[in-house]
């Protein structure tokens, strides 16, 4: 049975297990037994149970303070459901209210939309109506197929349990293993029936013998909640990444049964048994302190020959994996890889994410020369639910056990109270360490092929987890310096955040405000984003006017199941709504194209990407150096005529005057679009390291500095008065920095 087969399977079995109660409560009632024993019984029968399982898994009873009180909410909450669900049965039809109960859903949806601003979608609205439509049709009248009370206490039931669903999603308790949580729901819910039932004085004996079994039936119900992926009883959920050099290293990280405490790596060239090697790997326990109960390796393989196939088995004594194959960088000459955008669970996480990874072992499939995928970000619904996180890794597993898999965290992977990180996202994956200090693997850029590929995690905006303004420079710094200082041909970017949204938000404008000129002026070619659940993409685009020498394509994938139906297409030369879509991406040294496609492997969109122009203009260069300088304040304007007030560059300009870096022309303007020229750079860097470089020969001052500092090896050749290369730009600043003249 597959993944999906499964997931439908649990969801159908939970269903009906729920709509099982009347079954076993109306003989109770019959039998003269109220609402409250009942439910005492049910609750009390369900706990041991639930204990066991909670051992059984390697789990303990342990409780952050943080969860308590939220835990003693949400179990009144989950009892109060309980208790107007069954005395909806006195007043109605008891098979009639337990299908109102499942408007709950619809309920969710509305409270996310109202509390969350969550979008409501024409599916939710004819939802909505088809359930008011089926209650008014079943209605005949006060004591006939319903009943007016009956009716309440059912839609209270139903809104008790949705303000539930949304309570622990929201609150710490999202990171609760689901066993555990409704362990202590039902232990704090258990309260209110001890009330209600005056401290056990009013508690009713149950009648017959026989009837016991009705009880423990309905204990039994108590638990049955649909079920995440199974625990691991040997090697599984393997990827592959990158923390190296692509054409010489890979990583292996997978996971393993719980106890299983030493992992390892057997591989060889593909056809060369005889080379067969075993490393063994290291373990790397979850740190974030939530974990499935199982045990995590991860290896890094090195000294690997570039373009070259292997094959890989990971394990140990106690069991081993199926062999799998993958290929190191450096054979192809055409770069070819994935993207998908946002896989966020809509519903059904087990069906949704079964789906998604039809959809990426169908895209592997047709396009079997791809060298990695690339994922946008909200991979999961809840980034502290480990059963989400497994249920992503079965699906992912077939595929990305065969090519490397390099991700952006979304917003929906930093929802930890307190630190704001992505820390079960980074427990998860093993990715490069070449980010800004602080943010080791939100931020992180490999080479491929003819690509570099840049990752940031752009949510850092929205204030979840603390950014010092040390921070902000840090990180601006660095995403200047490792696309300036790229050599590949091709820059591609990934964020989760949009730089130009189909949707109103303030978090993506905040990104383009932080980050929108370095893209711009450091050599972005391509911008791979997610969030807003529509396929789009945009013209190439410059300062947000689209330009086709100068501007970048933002690319906005939806690889799930969630979808929105409007967008503002103003800046989009092709939207696709209500279809998961994936990318393909083929970068040569002449070309970079997109074909996006569908589930069935129908294109729906193509773009090819021309080069941009590729000189650095003045704007850029004071934009650039500002940002390695820490992104100081200025005091005052820039003192030229041809800069406003509010100009993407402005505060660098200014500051770059007032350090004297930057003199403008003899004529008192900046001219800020003109391209910047090797000896101008030069002078900056100059002036910036404290030399002088003014008067007549400026130009020569600054070239002789340049020689005796040993920047020029990388600028044989270049004509006096060329425009500057932003690749040579990058190169002069990483020499620069060697020197130890940056500050």
């Amino acid at each position: 049975m597959n993944v999906r087969t499964k997931g439908l399977v649990c969801g159908a079995v939970a269903a009906a297990t729920y709509g099982m109660n009347p079954l076993f409560t109306l003989p109770l009632y019959h039998a003269g037994m109220t609402p409250d024993s009942v439910l005492f019984y049910r609750y009390a029968f369900a706990l041991p149970i639930l204990a066991v399982m909670i051992r059984l898994r390697g789990q303990d009873f342990s409780l952050r303070r943080c969860e308590m009180l939220p835990l003693v909410a949400m179990g009144l909450l989950f009892s109060a459901s309980s208790l107007f669900l069954y005395m909806s049965y006195n007043y109605m039809d008891a098979g009639i209210a337990s299908t109102i109960l499942f408007v709950y859903p619809i309920l969710v949806a509305l409270i996310m939309a109202l509390g969350f601003r969550e979008r409501i979608t024409p599916l939710t609205i004819f939802c909505i109506a088809l359930a008011v439509l089926g209650i008014g049709l079943l209605y005949e009248g006060d004591g006939q197929t319903l009943s007016l009370t009956g009716v309440t206490l059912v839609l209270l039931s139903s809104l008790s349990y949705a303000v539930y669903i949304v309570g622990v999603n929201r609150s710490a308790l999202a990171a609760l293993p689901t066993v555990k949580l409704t362990f202590y729901a039902l232990l704090f819910g258990l309260a209110i029936y001890v009330v209600r039932l005056d401290f056990l004085t009013g508690l009713q004996a149950v009648p017959s013998w026989y009837l016991w079994g009705n009880v423990l039936a309905l204990a039994a119900l108590a638990w049955s909640v649909p079920a995440g992926a199974a625990a691991l009883e040997g090697p599984g959920r393997v990827l592959l990444s990158w923390t190296g050099d692509a054409r010489t290293t890979v990583t292996i990280s997978w996971q393993d049964a719980a106890g299983v405490e030493a992992g390892y790596v057997t591989y060889a060239p593909e056809g060369r048994p005889e080379e067969e090697e075993t490393v063994q790997a290291a373990a790397t326990p979850y740190a974030c302190g939530i974990s499935n109960g199982g045990s995590r390796f991860e290896a890094t393989l090195t000294g690997l020959t570039p373009g070259t196939g292997y094959t890989y088995r990971v394990g140990g004594p106690g069991g081993w994996s199926d062999w799998a194959a993958f290929t190191t960088d450096g054979a192809a000459e055409e770069t070819v890889f994935l993207y998908m955008g946002d896989i966020q669970v809509n519903a059904d996480a087990g069906a949704e994410f079964a789906a998604w990874g039809e959809l990426a072992a169908g895209a592997l499939r047709r396009s079997p020369d791809a060298a990695f995928g690339l994922l946008g970000g909200d991979i999961v619904e809840s980034g502290v639910r480990t059963g989400e996180w497994d249920l992503f890794l079965d699906a992912a597993g077939p595929v990305f056990s065969r090519i490397p898999l390099m991700p952006a965290n979304g917003n929906h992977e930093s929802n930890f109270a307190g630190s704001g990180k992505p820390e079960l996202y980074l427990d998860t994956f093993s990715l490069p360490l070449n980010g800004p200090a602080g943010f080791e693997e939100e931020f992180y850029s490999f080479d491929c092929g003819a690509v570099h590929v840049t990752v940031f995690n752009a949510w850092v905006v929205s204030g979840e987890q603390a950014v010092t303004e040390e921070d902000w420079a840090a990180i601006g710094g660095w995403l200047a310096r490792d696309l300036a200082a790229s050599t590949a041909r091709w820059q591609v970017v990934v964020s989760h955040l949009p730089f130009y949204p189909v949707h109103s938000d303030t978090n993506a404008d905040a990104a383009r405000q932080r980050w929108g000129a370095i893209l711009e002026d450091c050599g972005a070619d391509l911008v791979l984003v997610g969030h807003q659940h529509v396929y789009a993409r945009s013209y190439p685009l410059l300062q947000g006017r689209t330009d086709y020498e100068n501007g970048i394509v933002y690319l906005m994938g939806n690889a799930g199941q969630k979808s929105y139906g409007s967008a503002d297409e103003s800046r989009c030369e092709r939207v696709i709504y209500g279809v998961p879509t994936y990318q393909v991406l083929r970068a040569g040294e002449e070309s970079l194209s997109a074909e996006t496609f569908n589930g069935d492997g129908e294109s729906l969109d193509f773009c090819a990407v021309s080069p941009r122009g590729s000189a650095m203009t003045r704007a850029g260069a004071a934009v650039l150096l500002h940002r390695l300088a820490g992104s100081p304040a200025s005091e005052g304007a820039a003192p030229f005529v041809d800069v406003e007030e509010g100009a993407w560059y402005a505060g660098a300009a200014a500051w770059a005057a007032g350090q004297g870096i930057v003199t403008g022309t003899d004529r008192g303007t900046f001219a800020p679009d003109a391209p910047v020229t090797l000896e101008q750079f030069a002078a900056m860097l100059c002036r910036m390291d404290g030399g002088a470089a003014a008067g007549p020969d400026w130009n020569t001052a600054a070239m002789d500095w340049a020689a005796e500092a040993g920047l020029l090896a990388g600028a044989a050749g270049e004509e006096a008065g060329a425009p500057l290369d932003r690749t040579l730009a990058g190169e002069l600043l990483e020499l620069l920095e060697q020197r130890g003249a940056t500050q």
